[in-house]
């Protein structure tokens, strides 16, 4: 199991598809009244919450993430050997888990986003899309261009761990499958850093997300026609990241302990825990830089920091004890769903967005 760096508080996570309503279905949390909501949104510079998310936090994550996958790929350059990638990749892994749950922008155009990390990972795809690649000794291995127009499911971190810790005997070395092994690993790299810097780029591209996020309101911008939808558009990722954490991260790990194929993202190392860690980490440290000096009521604020620390020693029990460990899986559960109830129920109405979700059925 990798060390997670604690210090860091990593990363956030983000739901597939989370359907949002201007009413809230039956049985879904909603925000204050409709005059209060007003007032509210009236109250918060949503211009000021904008610029601190893209330079307090995504413009620097990013970054980040960018640096990581081009340390992973210039190594692979010249040693694909585990021994030397796994710590690279883990680190790559960690630092994605900071960037994940934007759903929206950059790292949902072209399906970057499942070309970074295809999960959640039904039915084996990027084991099969990897045996395929294999068996025919495909040279789109050898042209970044070509792979880079490769099933999803070859080229993102969930096959790149299929690679460096294998369940199979890896190819003897020296063979025809372990140096197709080899060139396997370093297209799977280089793609790894060319997606990551893509999407680095377009956050700061001509009329990119972070143009629609600081023009939220002007009559040029057709995406956010008030202050108010972007800051609604990151609580979405904010409360978006918290359900797939508890619904979908975490309800892989359940399934996995009576399953023999194994769905939790980075499993093989154990380490699908410690991504929920690193996810409700970076939720803390969003949280913390974007939405905290916004708050027009500061004990609702409060109390979400609290709920997502609590949270966090819950994560931490839950991977001192083990996955197979019933009770604690289940009080890391209840910590996820008390901090997204409160997300909607209290600082919801600080931030001045009025909002009803969906399930996200079916993702």
């Amino acid at each position: 199991m990798r060390c997670l760096n604690h210090r860091r508080l990593v990363p956030l996570a983000i739901l597939a598809t989370l359907t949002i309503a201007m009413t809230a279905p039956a049985g879904a949390a909603t925000s204050a009244p409709a005059a209060e909501q007003t007032a509210a949104a009236q109250a918060v510079d949503h211009k000021a919450l904008a610029a601190r998310a893209l330079d307090g936090y995504i413009r620097p994550e990013f970054d980040g993430f960018e640096t990581a996958a081009a340390r992973l790929a210039a190594a692979a350059e010249d040693d694909q050997s585990p021994e030397t990638l796994l710590p690279l990749y883990d680190a790559a892994y960690d630092a994605w888990m900071r960037v994940w749950f934007f759903r929206f922008g950059p790292l949902e155009a072209e399906g970057r986003r499942f070309r970074l990390e295809f999960w959640p990972e039904r039915s084996g795809i990027a084991y099969r899309a990897i045996s395929a690649l294999v068996r025919a000794r495909n040279p789109i291995v050898d042209d970044p261009d070509a792979f880079a127009g490769a099933s999803a499911g070859a080229q993102n971190l969930v096959a790149m761990e299929r690679l460096l810790r294998p369940r199979d005997t890896a190819p003897a070395a020296g063979t025809s499958g372990a140096d197709y092994r080899h060139r396997l690993i370093r297209a799977v790299a280089r793609n790894l850093a060319r997606e990551a810097h893509a999407a680095r780029a377009d956050w700061d591209a001509e009329g990119g997300a972070a143009f629609l996020l600081t023009t939220a309101g002007a009559e040029e911008n057709m995406t956010y026609f008030t202050p108010d939808e972007a800051t609604f558009a990151l609580f979405n990722a904010f409360h978006g990241a918290l359900q797939e954490l508890e619904e979908l991260r975490l309800g892989a790990i359940v399934a996995d302990q009576a399953s023999k194929s194994p769905r939790a993202d980075h499993e093989r190392a154990g380490a699908s825990l410690e991504n929920i860690r690193a996810g409700i980490g970076g939720l803390i440290d969003f949280e913390r830089v974007v939405f905290a000096p916004a708050a027009i009521d500061q004990t609702a604020q409060a109390a979400m920091a609290a709920s997502l620390a609590e949270a966090v020693r819950a994560a931490d029990a839950a991977i001192a004890a083990g996955p197979a460990d019933i009770a604690g899986i289940a009080a890391l559960k209840s910590a996820l769903a008390d901090a997204r109830g409160l997300a909607v129920s209290r600082l919801a109405p600080a931030l001045g967005v009025r909002v009803g979700f969906n399930s996200f059925d079916g993702d």
